[in-house]
Formats: structure tokens, C-alpha cells, sequence
């Protein structure tokens, strides 16, 4: 969902705010990488990290549902170039719905950077 220079400051952002470190049975400190352990996640468990990250880059990724045709949308907006993106109604799941609007943020990113 993270791809190019976006990924890289992606990977630095979940250590500085998801790493932790721990002592083993052996009196060993061992540094966790959530980093990789969040990459065995599944992409349900992952979305809520995807969403702290860009709110920490003022990206609001957004998904509803329509109730009159039972599809998904998807907003992007970006606070600091005011750019956004939506598309209504195409997306038979929320988990298409976010995958869609997580890329979007990614090419945002990525341009911006």
C-alpha cells in the first residue's frame, strides 16, 4: 500500500511510533521491528495504521457507504495542497474501497515528496 520515498518515510514513522523493545527469558533487550510483524498482518488489521500515518501527514482517507446502491466510495484530501480525490459507488467492499483510496494517498505522497 506504500510504495517508493512515501514507504521509506512510512517505515520510519511505524518504528519511531510502534517500536518497542523487550527483555527475553535470557536477560537480552530484543527491539521488536514492527515493521516487518506488520507486514504479515492482514490488510483489515493494517487499515487503522494506514490511517494514523497519513493523519500524521494531514491526508484524510475516508470511505462510506451508499445505501442506495450498496457500493463503497472513497475520499483522499489533502490538507496542505487542498487536492482531492473521490470516487462514488463503484467498490462492492470497504476493503476494495480502502485499497483504492490508500494507493490514491500513495501517489499523492509520493508526487509530493
Amino acid at each position: 500500500m506504500v510504495t517508493g520515498k512515501n514507504k521509506e518515510q512510512f517505515d520510519k514513522w511505524l518504528k519511531k511510533n510502534y517500536s518497542h523493545r523487550a527483555i527475553s527469558k535470557d536477560n537480552v533487550i530484543v527491539n521488536f521491528c514492527e515493521v516487518m510483524l506488520f507486514n504479515y498482518t492482514p490488510f483489515e488489521m493494517q487499515i487503522g495504521v494506514y490511517i494514523a500515518y497519513y493523519d500524521s501527514l494531514e491526508v484524510i482517507v475516508d470511505n462510506i457507504k451508499t445505501d442506495f446502491n450498496k457500493r463503497f466510495n472513497y475520499s483522499v484530501y489533502c490538507e496542505n495542497t487542498k487536492q482531492e480525490f473521490h470516487k462514488d459507488g463503484v467498490f462492492n467492499s470497504r476493503n476494495e474501497a480502502y485499497q483504492e483510496a490508500l494507493k490514491q494517498a500513495d501517489k499523492l505522497i509520493n508526487d509530493k515528496l
